[in-house]
């Protein structure tokens, strides 16, 4: 097939045909939450159990967004235009879990003497509570009209991922870099994601590696060594004051995504131009509860000044992708749904990783099988399917999954200098490692044409 190209076309267009990615296009999909009011876990043999309660009532984000898109004056700026519609929607869930939990936390706790209530949190993102109670409470919770659902705060673990530590290459371009043609984007449209910021939740992030120090957007270059993490880093697991990653995925999975040295001569990132700021949702065993890494989402949604997650929340503040590496089984569980459908109702885009259960078919974890995630899975250097990627479709539905596929088999990037190694780079393989390159990617989208996921604009571009 030969492709003539008309210099008229707009650029994102363009873009889009040079990164030679291999894309599967769904249509965009509509959001359905769990509606079936039950205990969705066979109660422990302990006597304590850590539970997240769904409520019945939740806002209607993709509603809120149209509503605030349309009353918007014409003439408007469409960067403004999308803050305000992320910040209307953050109120909402805001206001939505202040009035809506109030009942069930006052119930919750007057029990909290009485030995059946240890620990309570409230969450916005999606109108849930947190609850550690005892075993024998929990079905008087599950009776009460306001709850929907109950859920196991289950945990999430990265499949086990061999970074092999490797030397600088000084002036090269990485093949992966190569491959998807982002290099020909830098040069031939001089767009390299400048503008666009990108979220990472993950193990943490090197915030000090040399690919990543100075398009961390706490990064002050006035006073490098002193730099401001205020709505930049999150640490639900230890509270670190500063982005750091002791097992060293985080940092891998970001250098691939933004990654460029100083002088430019370890071009490891597909947008090195972006921005990042970081949450640390899996801890140092590459883990995390569901609790964890719904506290991390809602960082996203709106990040705080604290490491510890306090402070006032900023919407204005949060990126405008989230690169996902994390995932857990192959079945169909609802759980972070709503979470996902009110990042994308707020223009943030959510992208995952498929999962390293392949060759099986329907092999993809979660969140990643869901239809609302965009799912990525990985690719060798000949533009084959690598034999560990995940394979649709997804547990939750008959469509297509993954919805797109990237470069995810050796894969040079940074290395997190916590790890102790005198090398400052790493080769790795996985679906972890696919991801972050369409999260590059997107980048370099929505600096060609911002504002760039506004409610489900991304699937404009992939129709």
């Amino acid at each position: 097939m030969i492709i003539f190209w008309d210099k008229r076309l707009p650029k994102a267009i363009i873009i889009l045909f040079i990164l030679a990615l291999t894309l599967l296009i769904p249509f965009c999909p509509e959001i359905v939450v769990a509606t079936d009011k039950a205990i969705q876990f066979d109660l422990p043999s302990e006597d304590e159990v850590e539970i997240l309660i769904l409520l019945e009532d939740q806002v209607d984000t993709k509603r809120i967004a149209a509503w605030t898109r349309r009353s918007q004056p014409f003439f408007i700026d469409p960067a403004v235009r999308e803050k305000r519609i992320r910040s209307e929607v953050f109120k909402a869930l805001e206001h939505k879990a202040e009035v809506g939990q109030d009942s069930l936390l006052k119930f919750l706790k007057d029990r909290e003497n009485a030995d059946s209530v240890f620990e309570l949190e409230s969450y916005y993102i999606v109108n849930m509570v947190y609850a550690r109670v005892s075993k024998e409470f929990v079905e008087t919770i599950a009776r009460r009209s306001e709850v929907n659902s109950i859920w196991l705060n289950q945990e999430i673990e990265i499949a086990e991922t061999k970074l092999k530590p490797a030397s600088s290459q000084f002036g090269s371009v990485e093949w992966n870099i190569d491959h998807i043609r982002a290099s020909e984007v830098w040069s031939d449209f001089n767009i390299d994601g400048t503008g666009i910021v990108v979220g990472i939740i993950d193990t943490g992030v090197d915030w000090q590696h040399e690919t990543l120090k100075m398009n961390y957007r706490g990064y002050n270059p006035l006073n490098p060594e002193s730099p401001d993490h205020n709505y930049n880093w999150y640490d639900p697991h230890y509270g670190s004051s500063s982005p750091d990653d002791n097992i060293g995925h985080g940092t891998f999975i970001a250098g691939i995504a933004v990654g460029s040295d100083l002088l430019g001569e370890n071009q490891i990132g597909v947008a090195p131009g972006a921005q990042w700021i970081a949450a640390r949702g899996l801890d140092d065993n590459g883990q995390g509860t569901y609790a964890d890494l719904l506290k991390a989402m809602e960082f996203m949604l709106a990040p705080t000044p604290n490491a510890d997650g306090s402070g006032v929340p900023r919407p204005d503040m949060a990126p405008d992708i989230v690169n996902n590496s994390w995932g857990g089984s192959t079945v169909c569980n609802p759980f972070f749904k709503e979470a996902i459908n009110n990042w994308r109702n707020a223009g943030i885009l959510p992208v995952f990783s498929g999962g390293n259960f392949g060759p099986d078919e329907g092999s993809i974890r979660l969140p990643a099988n869901y239809y609302e995630s965009f799912t990525v899975g990985a690719v060798n250097s000949d533009n084959k399917l690598a034999y560990f990627s995940s394979r649709g479709p997804g547990a939750c539905g008959d469509f297509i999954k993954p919805n797109i596929s990237a470069p995810g088999k050796n894969i040079r990037s940074a290395l997190s200098s916590q790890l102790g190694y005198e090398k400052s780079y790493a080769v790795g393989s996985g679906s972890s490692m696919a991801a972050p390159h369409v999260a590059g990617v997107a980048a370099l989208l929505g600096q060609a044409d911002p504002p760039p996921f506004a409610g489900n604009s991304f699937c404009a571009y992939k129709r």
